[in-house]
């Protein structure tokens, strides 16, 4: 039996409303060890680094952010895509 196929998800510059989602976002997957815990004031300062991946109802399924290091090299952090829509 052939499933629905589901949608990409849009990619777009994070803003300061996507915080708390973003943060609920990494918190399930560093409950399970997956990633290093982040507080919510630091998210919402970096928030111009992030990018999310938005579902067609406007649900945050992925996020990610580019954290400078120098003028020519950046660090790829909290890279998270939700369970549901991993594959």
């Amino acid at each position: 039996m052939n499933q629905p196929q589901l949608r990409a998800p849009q990619i777009r510059t994070a803003v300061r409303n996507d915080a708390r989602k973003i943060h609920e976002l990494i918190q399930r997957n560093q409950q399970v060890g997956h990633l290093l815990p982040r507080q919510m004031g630091e998210l919402t300062t970096r928030i111009d680094r992030f990018v999310v991946g938005v579902d067609g109802r406007g649900s945050i399924v992925a996020c990610g952010e580019l954290a400078p290091l120098s003028s020519s090299l950046a660090e790829i952090r909290s890279l998270v895509v939700s369970e549901k829509r991993r594959g």
